[in-house]
């Protein structure tokens, strides 16, 4: 400064604007180079490139313009005078991670991308939605994985076998045809609308779709070199008919069972689906898919979350990772939703709910779903060893798992399950790509793919949790800083889907419609027993009467019984009746709450 007031006037102005001019320039080339990224080396360590392949200690891979343009041993491979050369000697080189199966919401960018998934999924989203999602990640704009996607799954109304849990608890989806979206020529039509519009792979869900619909639909994706996978509840017809794959287990488990107990499972009847497979089916079902090269998603953790071996380690990562502060704009409800998730397992029993909490489930329900866990273990080791091909996913975002760490728990879950390291690595890189029919651009590590690599500290052949030992993330040539970012907030955030937290894991507000006594409210008689009547209650629920909690007895979710002591009617007067489901916490919206009073009158 001293020296720059030496200067004469005329002299320092122009120097002033010389250096605000070199700033504005210097702002402007990152973005520039941005565009056209500069040759990056990821040299010294030992590439895994997802093919199958042995390791190759000593590799190197080159990545210009965010393509991979040669690899190999570090010996054979020519680094570009100049490059920007990242050491990764004694590590492990492998293919960015894939989650085959998200219903994407705008905060999940990060925490994807942090785990090491460059690349994902989406199978079920409002299409226009989710086609301006994929074009904001194409064009830079926003800071995510590569997404391809299905947009709105293909179906009609009472499209899924599975029963309400709503105020018509128990009872069957509806199956009543909408004659304005039913026959082959509708399937035909919805399929070519989606492709039209330019998605990447169709959802369908297929339970109350003929086959011949199925068959239409699936003969416009191939002729537009699209998949076709999603829900059923008949793998036979299904897959028969054109499905390339099939997500959720507890279609499988439905076309295992004995026709009585897949009537009670549409009825709501069947607490746990997994818990009647017959394991004697299960050999020709296996068959049958992988003559037919049917892939299968079966979403293990997603199923069974309090039932893994791992599952009081898995609650831990996620709540330790959401302690983190640069993660502050993930919305609570989703938080809350995922910490409960750990305490929940999938059931299909008007008495229960979709997601019941394992600790109110008395010890047969308990039992018979660690049963189920073990059937549905089973049917991913056979289909496994017959050579069936498994890709990894998580439904995060239709379900209340954490983005990332949820794809890390699911191949430790595959290798409970009889995978090897290898095969439960290609779950998650190259058969989903492969599956896909985008192999040509992601993983696998090969010359002229996208420049995805995650560095690991640990061999994961060896153990795959080393999969969570990352140490560097290059999503298309551009190496990542692993940070959580406090104003990640991109352009196309939807604060009434982005924020809404996960139905099927946090408890839905209760409502009292009625409020009955089963003896006479009189003052100074003794206890009074109450019969409350409504919808949204469970094993957690309780009534309180002004306000005070009361004993209550779970009946169904559209009942409970209370009994008011005498000294709680202290006066004649009226009383307010209400029913609250308070934990883990409520929160309006979120789930758990107290319902609106009814009133009692005490003579």
């Amino acid at each position: 400064m001293q020296i720059l007031g030496q200067v004469p006037e005329m002299m320092r102005k122009s120097i002033v604007i010389a250096v605000a001019a070199l700033a504005l320039i210097s702002a402007i080339l990152p973005r520039a180079r941005g565009q056209q990224k500069d040759v990056l080396v990821v040299a010294g360590g030992t590439l895994i490139d997802g093919t199958g392949a042995a390791p190759v200690p000593d590799g190197a891979i080159v990545i210009e313009n965010g393509k991979i343009t040669s690899l190999g041993p570090r010996a054979s491979v020519r680094i570009p005078a100049g490059a920007r050369v990242i050491d990764a000697k004694g590590k492990f080189v492998i293919p960015g991670l894939i989650d085959s199966h998200v219903h994407y919401r705008s905060w999940m960018g990060e925490l994807l991308l942090n785990h090491g998934i460059t690349t994902v999924f989406d199978l079920g989203d409002d299409t226009d939605w989710i086609l301006g999602v994929r074009k904001a990640e194409r064009d830079g704009k926003v800071l995510m994985p590569r997404i391809f996607v299905a947009g709105l799954a293909i179906n009609r109304p009472g499209g899924n076998f599975a029963p309400s849990y709503g105020p018509d608890a128990g009872t069957p989806a509806s199956t009543k045809l909408d004659p304005s979206r039913s026959g082959p020529a509708w399937a035909r039509a919805a399929a070519k609308a989606l492709i039209d519009k330019g998605v990447d792979q169709i959802k369908v869900t297929s339970d109350n779709l003929t086959a011949e619909e199925i068959s239409a639909i699936s003969e416009e994706a191939r002729k537009a070199n699209r998949v076709v996978l999603g829900h059923t509840t008949d793998i036979y017809t299904s897959v028969g008919n054109g499905y390339n794959g099939v997500t959720h287990l507890w279609g499988l488990s439905a076309t295992l069972m004995t026709p009585e107990n897949k009537k009670k499972f549409g009825e709501g009847r069947i607490q746990n689906p997994y818990a009647y497979m017959e394991t004697s089916k299960m050999d020709a079902l296996v068959n049958f898919m992988v003559q037919h090269k049917a892939n299968l998603n079966p979403l293990l953790v997603n199923e069974h979350a309090a039932m893994v071996a791992q599952t009081r380690e898995f609650e831990l990562t996620d709540y330790n990772l959401y302690m983190n502060p640069g993660l502050r704009y993930v919305p609570l409800g989703n938080v809350v939703s995922s910490m409960v998730f750990w305490h929940k397992t999938r059931s299909y029993s008007g008495a229960l709910g979709g997601f019941p909490y394992v600790e109110m489930l008395e010890p047969q329900e308990l039992a018979e779903a660690q049963r189920g866990y073990k059937n549905a273990q089973e049917f991913v080791r056979r289909f496994n060893k017959a050579g069936g091909q498994l890709i990894g996913g998580t439904d995060t975002g239709g379900s209340a798992l954490v983005p990332g760490t949820s794809l890390l728990q699911e191949v430790q879950v595959f290798i409970d399950a009889g995978l090897t390291p290898m095969q439960a690595l290609q779950t998650i890189t190259k058969n989903p790509a492969d599956f896909y029919r985008q192999a040509d651009k992601v993983g696998t590590l090969k010359a002229g793919l996208d420049g995805n690599v995650v560095i690991l500290d640990g061999n994961p052949l060896s153990d795959i949790r080393n999969l969570e030992k990352i140490h560097t993330v290059i999503k298309n040539g551009e190496v990542l800083d692993g940070r959580y970012h406090s104003d990640y907030h991109p352009d196309f955030w939807r604060p009434a889907v982005d924020e809404a937290g996960t139905s099927s894991s946090t408890a839905d507000p209760p409502s009292v419609s009625s409020v009955s006594s089963t003896s006479t409210m009189v003052h100074g008689s003794g206890p009074v027993d109450l019969v409350v009547k409504g919808t949204a209650f469970n094993r957690t629920s309780f009534v309180c009467l002004n306000g005070r909690p009361v004993k209550t007895t779970f009946v169904s979710p559209t009942e409970l019984h209370a009994t008011v002591p005498a000294d709680r009617l202290p006066t004649a007067g009226t009383y307010a009746v209400t029913v609250s489901t308070a934990w883990p916490i409520p929160m309006p919206g979120e789930g758990g709450g107290t319902s609106e009073s009814k009133t009692v009158v005490v003579n």
